[in-house]
């Protein structure tokens, strides 16, 4: 089995800063369409997307402080596996996506993780 990372999202209070902070490592951020009503930016570090989340307040349970997406080669074993495991929870059911496959599920420690396949 084979995993690799693709995408890091950060949910912030501080967006202004967050921006910045981010170009001054080089990452040109974009303003990127959001379909909850909130607002997002998104840029490139290599092959790897960095996305800032705005939220209004900080929330562990309802917001993870990071949250990222990890393609898998086969989605419906790893889901399988990561459902055997104490403290995972299923955020979003496996379902076909326009970009395919997709799930989310928090990790044992709180962490949001989007799986594509």
């Amino acid at each position: 089995m084979s995993a690799q990372l693709k995408t890091i999202t950060l949910n912030t209070v501080k967006m202004t800063e967050m921006i910045n902070f981010y170009f001054a490592l080089g990452i040109n951020m974009e303003a990127a369409p959001v379909n909850k009503g909130s607002i997002a930016y998104k840029g490139k570090m290599g092959d790897l997307e960095i996305s800032l989340l705005s939220i209004l307040k900080k929330e562990k349970k309802l917001s993870p402080d990071i949250s990222f997406r990890v393609q898998v080669s086969d989605i419906e074993d790893v889901m399988s596996q990561l459902l055997k495991i104490p403290g995972v929870e299923v955020l979003m059911d496996l379902q076909e996506m326009p970009e395919g496959k997709m799930a989310v599920v928090i990790d044992p420690d709180g962490h949001s993780v989007e799986l594509s396949g």
